[in-house]
Formats: C-alpha cells, sequence, structure tokens
C-alpha cells in the first residue's frame, strides 16, 4: 500500500512539473521588451509564438530581425499550456471589411485622340471604389474567402453623357500581423478573379461597349480596434486587367470587335479606401 501511495506521488509530481514546464519560453525584443511564451514555430525571417494576455491565448509572430535573442525553457512557470494551445488552434474566426474611397484608372491616354476625347476619358479615369471581402482564417494569421469590388465614374460631353462600370470578383487570401497589444492590425492581401466592363452612354439608342477579362488584385491596410467585433481601417489597393476584346452595341446591332495589341484596354487602378471590419 505504500509503494502505492509512492508511486501515485511520484506520477503526481511528474504530471504537474510537465504542466508547469511547458511554454516556458522566453523572447527579447531590440525594444528590450520581454514575452513569456511558447514559441510554436521558427523559420528564415519569423519565430511564430504563443501567449496569454489578459486571459486570452493569441498567436502571432514577430520578424526575427525584431527579436534579440530568445531562450527555450527559460521560466519556471507557465502561462501557456498545451491545452490552451490545442484549443486556440482551432478558433481563429471570419472577417468581413467593407471599404469605399476614390479610385483612378492609371492606363495612358492614347497620343492620337482628340482633345475632347481626352478631356472625356480624362473624367472617365477618375471615379469611386466600393469593395467588400469575406475570409474565414485557418490560423491567426491566414485568411481565405473571397474579394468583390466595384469603380464607377462618369463623364459629360455636351448633352451626352458617358458611364462606366468595372466589377471585379475573385478569390482571395490575407495575412493578418497583429500588433503586441492586439488593438491594430496589418492586413496584407492578394486576389485572382475576373472583371467585367460597361461603357454606356445616353445617346438616342443608348450604345454600349461591354467585355470581360481575368483581373488580379493586391492591397495593404492597417487596422485598429474600436469594439470586440468592429476594426477601422485604411487601405491601398491595385487592380490590374487588360481587355482585349469587347461587344459593341449600337442599339439596333452589336458586334465584336478584336483589338489589336497596342489598342488594349487598360483596366489598371489604384483604391484608396476606408472602412469598417467585423470580426475578432
Amino acid at each position: 500500500m505504500i509503494n502505492m501511495n509512492r508511486i501515485l506521488i511520484l506520477l503526481v509530481l511528474t504530471a504537474l512539473t510537465t504542466t508547469n514546464t511547458f511554454g516556458q519560453d522566453l523572447i527579447v525584443t531590440t525594444n528590450n521588451d520581454t514575452i513569456n511564451c511558447k514559441i510554436t514555430k521558427i523559420k528564415k525571417e519569423y519565430i511564430y509564438f504563443t501567449f496569454s494576455q489578459n486571459g486570452d491565448i493569441r498567436n502571432t509572430l514577430l520578424p526575427l530581425n525584431e527579436v534579440n535573442i530568445f531562450t527555450e525553457n527559460y521560466y519556471s512557470y507557465s502561462e501557456v499550456s498545451a491545452k490552451d494551445i490545442k484549443k486556440n488552434d482551432v478558433k481563429h474566426g471570419a472577417r468581413f471589411a467593407f471599404n469605399t474611397g476614390p479610385a483612378f484608372r492609371i492606363a495612358k491616354i492614347p497620343d492620337d485622340f482628340s482633345s475632347d476625347a481626352k478631356d472625356v476619358i480624362r473624367d472617365l479615369k477618375s471615379g469611386v471604389n466600393i469593395s467588400s471581402d469575406l475570409h474565414f482564417f485557418s490560423s491567426e494569421t491566414t485568411g481565405w474567402g473571397a474579394k468583390y469590388s466595384l469603380f464607377k465614374s462618369s463623364a459629360t460631353s455636351g448633352s451626352v453623357k458617358d458611364n462606366l462600370t468595372i466589377h471585379y470578383l475573385g478569390p482571395s487570401m490575407v495575412t493578418r500581423l497583429r500588433g503586441m497589444d492586439k488593438q491594430t492590425a496589418w492586413i496584407l492581401g492578394v486576389s485572382l478573379g475576373y472583371m467585367t466592363y460597361k461603357e454606356k452612354m445616353n445617346t438616342n439608342n443608348n450604345e454600349s461597349w461591354t467585355g470581360g477579362t481575368f483581373g488580379s488584385s493586391a492591397e495593404i491596410g492597417y487596422e485598429f480596434k474600436v469594439s470586440e467585433q468592429t476594426w477601422l481601417g485604411i487601405q491601398v489597393s491595385v487592380v490590374s486587367g487588360i481587355l482585349r476584346k469587347f461587344t459593341y452595341n449600337s442599339g439596333t446591332r452589336s458586334e465584336v470587335i478584336e483589338l489589336d495589341s497596342d489598342e488594349y484596354e487598360g483596366l489598371g487602378r489604384i483604391d484608396l479606401s476606408v472602412g469598417i471590419r467585423f470580426g475578432k
């Protein structure tokens, strides 16, 4: 009976020791901030770790050039357990973002166009963008989802008004780099998708030019937390695409027009946006 008691005591002490020694890692940043954490992965340029902040378990990363030293099994106590890491790995949530702001198409205006035509095109190059995206995070830093954006502009020449609409939709991936206080975050995103183009004139026949092409989008944004589930942010996006043919509709007939390489319509633009985001 005594031997059994000793064995039980040893097993309990072993379990307590194992629990207390888990996650006793130290990171010291170049700003001399110390972090009690569990280092989960070290790559060529980043160190990944899990830490506790106000009872909330967080996963994040730091560039190695911002780390002075790191030491495993440094602390004699643990703020993060293996159970915490396992629980946090499956709890990353979703993020929905809505943005709007000015947008500017960057294609060059052909030199051989008339001055009136150049004025119309110049007006059509500046407009407004509206975008939204939804992402589900497979980790604290990586999200997968879809992105939609809309560009609208208009120009007037005499009594004729020209309206331009460009849609973009495609799957996307974002990387979220949160600050140490978890109140701010950098967002980097890329997307491949499809763009549709429609230019319509309010003439008697409502002439129009329509087309579509594959496109891409890249963005960088910065956001800050205003409540548990709400963030505000700013964002710069670059949307790219080249239209090689379009369908012209005169109101009475339509035809497909193939463009020569020096006539391709560049759909590239820069979007400057502010917006709101929902999610943790």
